[in-house]
């Protein structure tokens, strides 16, 4: 009985662990909130979790990663809270979108998701192009159940390609 007793204490407390090293990864723009007070109440209402993608250690390919951040209603501003997440670093992760790269504006119709990003986004390397075509549409489709294609525009104009990767069409949901 005893080992039983010492066997359930083990997992509710490994369980414990787990879901509180889960919970710490926060961006860094100011969005944090503090935790509930409420004690033996549902999570708090004001955070969402948010899946992003960003590089391994060697940005030889994305990794999922989940985020917590300050539940936002509005397509564009829940945009700009994700892309500046794939400008960070994870725990075991680089980011998946160069610093020198900014988002300029948001917009969704008809299941298309139109990103102008700015002219910065020319002069990525290759690995970087890579990187980013593959984490940006990645982390769009799983946190925009309605999207079914991302485009770009440069600074406000039709893009044809980012610096070599034609994107004329999109990007369409795998």
């Amino acid at each position: 009985m005893n080992k039983r007793m010492l066997l359930g204490a083990i997992l509710i407390g490994a369980s414990l662990m787990v879901t509180a090293c889960g919970s710490s990864q926060q961006p860094s723009s100011g969005s944090q909130t503090q935790p509930s007070s409420n004690r033996g109440e549902s999570p708090d209402a004001s955070q969402i979790e948010v899946t992003v993608y960003r590089g391994n250690q060697d940005a030889s390919a994305v990794v999922k990663e989940k985020a917590k951040v300050s539940k936002v209603e509005d397509t564009e501003k829940k945009m700009l809270v994700l892309f500046g997440l794939l400008k960070e670093k994870g725990k075991d992760t680089v980011p998946s979108v160069p610093e020198k790269v900014s988002l300029n504006s948001v917009k969704l119709a008809g299941g298309v998701l139109t990103l102008d990003v700015s002219q910065n986004v020319q002069s990525m390397s290759s690995a970087e192009e890579l990187m980013f075509v593959e984490a940006l549409p990645s982390t769009v489709f799983d946190n925009f159940p309605e999207v079914t294609t991302v485009k770009f525009t440069i600074d406000g104009k039709p893009a044809e390609a980012l610096s070599q990767t034609d994107v004329s069409k999109g990007i369409s949901r795998p």
